[in-house]
This record gives structure tokens, C-alpha cells and sequence, in this order.
């Protein structure tokens, strides 16, 4: 099977090598495009294949494409999916239709990090009807483990529950925050594990292979989609930009 990593940013590396190292570990194919002039070659490494243009995607036909963005061309061949290049941080200034969750019509497969992505994507899922979502948890956190260390925010602008986050308003306040926050408060630490289980409750290391596992499940289904907008503008807009 053959897999492309369609990336525009360099810090799409991060978050596609663990998901590679479970793909090449079922012997499959893995090639890179590179697209803009925000990301550097240099960052490729040697065992790693790039494709240089459109034509030699076209050509090589991958049978899946993953993207850690919100957009992808439609054109290309492929099972599209999608990987966030980060979390959903509401923004006050930033309706979720405009960020985390914003659907532009071009991808198969949504893959949710945890329950609060997963169950806002499910009920866009329903709505739409040309996608589906699976909860796989973040690749590059695969590597990782998540911290349970207070954290002190300065004036935090984030929408919704924030109750595991210890705020201040002014900088005066700043340092008796931090000597709050490493007493480890119960309530603090509480909130925390609450605010882990809903955003990412994976702590296996596995997340690209659930990944790769909800990529060929929905493949192997057949599952019939409704068919997605032309996005004729869009697609001759990064056309324009590809070649």
C-alpha cells in the first residue's frame, strides 16, 4: 500500500514520523510532498522519499494521503485523512466553525485525538454525510507522556472549561501563581486528569497504529459517502500554488 504525507509546514514532520515508523513496520511505501515556502528540504531526512510535483503524485497513485491541516487537494489520488496539527484551544476571538473544526469538504477520514474533538466531528460527521471519524489519539504525543504539572496562563483567552489552568490577569500576581501551582493543589490536579481524559486519555504510545488501524478498517468497509463539493476555487487556487 502506498502513503503520502502532503505537508506544508515544518512542524508536520513532528507529527507524521511516529505514524511512518508504524507504516513502514507493515512494510508499506511512504513518499513526501513538500508544498510552499514555509517549510525547509533540509528537515527531510535520507531515507525519507520526496515527490516534486504534482505529475509524479498523479503518477504514483498513493492509495491513502494524510494531512495535519484542514485542507488537502481533492484531486489527488487517494483515501484522504486527516491529523491535526495541534489541539482545540477555543480561542474567545475564534468561533470552532473557523478552527479546530473547520470541514472544507476534502478529506474521507477525521482522525479525533480525544472525546472532546470526537464527539463535536461525529455530529458534523452526521450533518455532512461525506466523512467519517474515528478516536485515535495524536501521533506525535506517541513518544511522549502527558505532564500532569500545573500550568499558570497569563490572561488566557480560551473558551469553555479552564478550570485545570491557573489564570492571572496581572503580573503581580505571577509568582505567587507558581508557588500555588507547585503545591500540586488537589483540585488543580483533579482538574487536570479531567481535562487529560477528555482531550487525550492515551498514554499506550500507540496512536499511530490506531491510526493506521482506522485508515484500513474504513478502507476495507466500503462505506458509501455522500459525495463531497467540487471546491473548484479552492483546488485551482492550490493548483496555481503546486505548480
Amino acid at each position: 500500500m502506498r502513503h503520502l504525507f502532503y505537508i506544508e509546514q515544518n512542524y508536520a514532520f513532528a507529527i507524521l514520523r511516529p505514524l511512518q515508523e508504524a507504516i513502514w513496520q507493515l512494510g508499506h511505501e511512504i513518499k513526501w510532498f513538500l508544498v510552499g515556502d514555509e517549510l525547509n528540504r533540509i528537515y527531510l531526512n535520507k531515507n525519507e522519499e520526496e515527490l516534486s510535483n504534482v505529475m509524479e503524485v498523479m503518477s504514483w497513485k498513493p492509495d491513502v494521503v494524510f494531512a495535519p491541516g484542514n485542507w488537502i487537494p481533492t484531486f489527488f489520488p487517494g483515501f484522504k485523512v486527516a491529523l491535526f496539527h495541534g489541539f482545540n484551544v477555543s480561542k474567545a476571538t475564534r468561533t470552532d466553525d473557523k478552527g479546530h473544526f473547520n470541514i472544507r469538504g476534502c478529506f474521507d477520514l477525521y482522525c479525533a485525538q480525544g472525546p472532546n474533538t470526537t464527539t463535536e466531528f461525529i455530529k458534523t460527521a452526521a450533518k455532512h454525510k461525506n466523512f467519517t471519524v474515528r478516536e485515535t489519539g495524536w501521533p506525535p504525543l506517541d513518544t511522549m507522556f502527558m505532564k500532569k504539572t500545573p500550568v499558570v496562563t497569563f490572561r488566557n483567552q480560551s473558551r469553555g472549561d479552564t478550570s485545570h489552568l491557573i489564570n492571572v490577569t496581572e503580573q503581580a500576581a505571577l509568582e505567587t501563581a507558581i508557588e500555588f501551582g507547585l503545591q500540586h493543589p488537589p483540585q488543580i490536579m483533579q482538574s487536570i486528569d479531567n481535562f487529560i481524559a477528555e482531550t487525550h486519555p492515551y498514554s499506550d504510545g500507540s496512536s499511530s497504529e490506531r491510526v493506521i488501524n482506522a485508515v484500513l478498517s474504513q478502507i476495507q468497509s466500503k462505506q458509501k459517502l455522500k459525495r463531497k463539493p467540487l471546491n473548484l476555487i479552492r483546488n485551482f487556487k492550490s493548483l496555481l500554488k503546486l505548480i
